[in-house]
C-alpha cells in the first residue's frame, strides 16, 4: 500500500508539484515488517475550502498535461482507495477499466456488508446496458466524481467551474449521467467503509434504475450526435 501511494504521488508531483505532498521515501519497519511508512515533507493545511475556479485550474492542469505512458488505462503498480484495492492492470479502453474496477468495488463492499441478490440483479443489467452506452462513445477518461456528493462540501458551482474551464467531454449530452455513474463507485465504497453509510448501497441501486430505463437498448441505442458545444460552458453565473 505504501509503495502504491509513493508511486502515485510521484506521478502527481510531476504535473502538480505545488499541489501535492511530494514523496520522499517509503518502506517497512525493521522491527515489524507488517507495518509500513510513507514519508513526505510537512505541509501546513488551512481549515478552508478552495475557491471553485482555483480548484478547477488545478484539475485542468492535471487533465491536460498528463498522459498514459502506455497509451492505455491503468497504472504500473497497485494502488488503493483508502483500504479498497484498485486493479490497475492495463486496459485498452476506459470502459474496460471502469467496469472491472466497479465490479471489484461492489464485490469488496459485499464482502463487508453481506450479499444482496436484488442489487446484483440490477447491477448486472446496469453493466450490460448503461456502462457501454455511457463510456464506449466517450473520447476521454473520467472527468470527476466526488464533486457530486454534498458530504464533500462541493457544489454545483464547482461543477459549473469545471465545465467553464475544461469543458465537458463528448458526448456532451451525457455529461451529467456520466457524473452520476462515477459517483456510484464512491458511494458503494463508502457503504463498505462506514457502518453508518450502509444505506448508500440502496441509493446506488436506485440510481442504477433510472439510466437502465433511459437507455433500454444499451450501446446499440446510441446515435452519434451532431457537433456538440457544451451550452453551460458559457454560463458565467
Amino acid at each position: 500500500m505504501a509503495y502504491g501511494e509513493y508511486e502515485s504521488q510521484q506521478a502527481l508531483a510531476e504535473h502538480l508539484p505545488d499541489n501535492v505532498a511530494v514523496p520522499l521515501s517509503y518502506g517497512t519497519f525493521q522491527l515489524d515488517a507488517s507495518k509500513s511508512f510513507f514519508l513526505t515533507p510537512f505541509l501546513k493545511f488551512e481549515d478552508s475550502f478552495p475557491d471553485p475556479m482555483q480548484l478547477t485550474k488545478i484539475l485542468e492542469k492535471l487533465h491536460r498535461s498528463s498522459t498514459s505512458p502506455t497509451g492505455k488505462y491503468g497504472f504500473h503498480v497497485q494502488t488503493f482507495n483508502g483500504v479498497v484495492p484498485l486493479i490497475n492492470d492495463w486496459c485498452d479502453t476506459w470502459e474496460e477499466w471502469f467496469s472491472r474496477q466497479f465490479r471489484s468495488d461492489i464485490a469488496w463492499e459485499q464482502s463487508i456488508a453481506g450479499p444482496d441478490p436484488e442489487f446484483d440483479r440490477v447491477a448486472d443489467e446496469f453493466f450490460e446496458k448503461v456502462i457501454p452506452r455511457l463510456l464506449r462513445p466517450l473520447e476521454t477518461g473520467v472527468e470527476f466524481h466526488m464533486m457530486r456528493e454534498p458530504r464533500y462540501q462541493f457544489s454545483e458551482k464547482h461543477i459549473q467551474a469545471y465545465r467553464n474551464v475544461v469543458g465537458a467531454s463528448d458526448p456532451v449530452a451525457d455529461f451529467d449521467d456520466r457524473n452520476i455513474l462515477y459517483a456510484m463507485r464512491d458511494n458503494i465504497i463508502n457503504a463498505g467503509l462506514h457502518e453508518g453509510r450502509r444505506y448508500l448501497r440502496k441509493k446506488v441501486q436506485n440510481e442504477m434504475l433510472r439510466p437502465i430505463s433511459k437507455y433500454p437498448d444499451g450501446f446499440e441505442g446510441f446515435k452519434v450526435p451532431a457537433l456538440e458545444v457544451d451550452p453551460r460552458a458559457f454560463d458565467s453565473k
